[in-house]
């Protein structure tokens, strides 16, 4: 039974992801054939038709994985300890009296 409901899941992801290049290739096409339009109105027309395409991919099996990892990542992400302002102002100072030293005894 759980292959059934894979096989069907399948299907349909064959289909949604049809329906994206169908999408893509309306956005690029549309975007030539309107070349003499407004670039506004264009930008506009693709920017529903990349949501439109991005919606119906997150619907497939791949696109909730990668929505997933995305998820996963920004979580790990916010995990990092980033050094403040005071840090990376000392690491710089180092860096460039580093560099500074290595120029001169290079450049003697």
């Amino acid at each position: 039974m759980t292959s059934k409901s894979e096989a069907q899941g399948s299907r349909f992801d064959l289909l949604k992801w049809l329906a994206v290049v169908a999408l893509v290739v309306v956005g690029v096409v549309g975007n030539q054939y309107y070349s003499a339009s407004p670039v506004l109105y264009r930008v506009i027309v693709l920017l529903v038709l990349a949501a439109a395409a991005a919606f119906v991919a997150l619907q497939t099996v791949k696109g909730k994985s990668f929505f997933a990892l995305a998820k996963e990542a920004r979580t790990e992400i916010r995990k990092v300890v980033w050094p403040t302002r005071q840090d990376h102002s000392n690491h710089a100072d180092r860096c460039g009296c580093g560099a500074g030293h290595g120029a001169a005894v290079v450049g003697s």
